[in-house]
């Protein structure tokens, strides 16, 4: 191989590792985005923040999602391997939205001020942004779940 060629492949090497987003970059485009694209509950700003952490006492990595309606209001903590889907569904408003699918109860949620907690299998986020927007987060928290071991299922399998 002539030396040109090895130094072209090296630099496009260094191209494609320059580009990919790191974890934080990925995080802080999500948090960019649904601050943009926050939806409203009962006429109230409703934003979702995500934040890496752990889980209590363990070293085990998960994101904690809080929900701000006019202050902190609930608190989701996920697991990133357990995530199965990411969904787009309508609201009444037209609007679209996401539901994060997790398969094993295993979202731990509560609302600030109370002492309950509950397990749960997903995550409603409630957005209000053109779909392509809203597409584009789901696209990143599904490469950010990736990142962090979870498996989706193809689906472009099934289409023609």
């Amino acid at each position: 191989m002539n030396m040109k060629k090895v130094i072209g492949l090296i630099l496009l090497l260094i191209s494609f590792m320059t580009h990919s987003q790191t974890e934080k970059e990925t995080i802080d485009f999500i948090n960019a985005k649904l601050r943009s694209s926050y939806g409203s509950m009962g006429g109230i700003p409703a934003i979702f923040e995500i934040k890496e952490s752990t889980f209590f006492d363990s070293n085990e990595k998960i994101y904690r999602f809080d929900l701000f309606i006019g202050q902190p209001f609930a608190v989701y903590l996920i697991n990133p391997k357990n995530v199965i889907e990411i969904v787009e569904y309508r609201a009444r408003n037209g609007n679209l939205n996401l539901r994060i699918l997790n398969d094993d109860y295993s979202i731990l949620q509560w609302y600030i001020g109370d002492e309950n907690k509950n397990w749960n299998n997903e995550i409603n986020l409630v957005l209000n942004s053109d779909d392509l927007e809203i597409r584009r987060i789901k696209k990143a928290l599904k490469y950010l779940f990736v990142l962090n071991g979870a498996v989706f299922v193809n689906d472009d399998l099934f289409k023609d």
